[in-house]
């Protein structure tokens, strides 16, 4: 199966980061982080840049990051 980008170029896939903060945009469910009120997940994705999310994990330790704003 050939997946289609703009301008009809293939869709390419390549290796993950080992820094999350190279990534322009990073998606997350919300079961992977603390929602503010410390409330379960509500079953959304959030956007973040991958210099916040970078950030975030760092300062989260080995515990899920707080969900991103919005």
């Amino acid at each position: 199966m050939t997946l289609s980008r703009e301008g009809g170029k293939p869709f390419e896939l390549t290796g993950e980061l080992s820094d999350a903060g190279g990534y322009g945009s990073v998606y997350s469910p919300s079961f992977t982080c603390r929602s503010p009120s410390g409330q379960a997940a509500d079953g959304r994705w959030y956007r973040q840049s991958g210099a916040d999310y970078a950030r975030a994990r760092s300062r989260s330790k080995d515990r899920p990051a707080p969900c991103p704003k919005g």
